[in-house]
């Protein structure tokens, strides 16, 4: 990481990907999550299970569980869900 941003070794580890304008792996996360769920969407193959998963999905059983189904966000700006974290 240092050899990409060209930081010297002052630089503290946990700011590098910010210098490399790399986004947080939460955000990462959010976004590739997001972007498999709108390509299940957009198949419409009813015979896959995780496709009734994502539309007709069971109820929630543990209040402390956060279903992907539940974080799904529209096409949110990087810049937005950075500052968020």
């Amino acid at each position: 990481m240092r050899t990409i941003t060209g930081t010297v070794r002052s630089t503290q580890t946990q700011w590098l990907p910010v210098l490399a304008h790399i986004d947080p792996p939460e955000v990462r996360r959010q976004r590739a999550s997001q972007s498999t769920i709108n390509k299940i969407k957009r198949n419409d193959d009813d015979d896959r299970p995780i496709y009734n998963d994502l539309v007709h999905h069971p109820n929630k059983r543990l209040k402390s569980r956060h279903p992907i189904w539940e974080e799904a966000t529209t096409d949110a700006d990087p810049q937005v869900e950075w500052k968020k974290t």
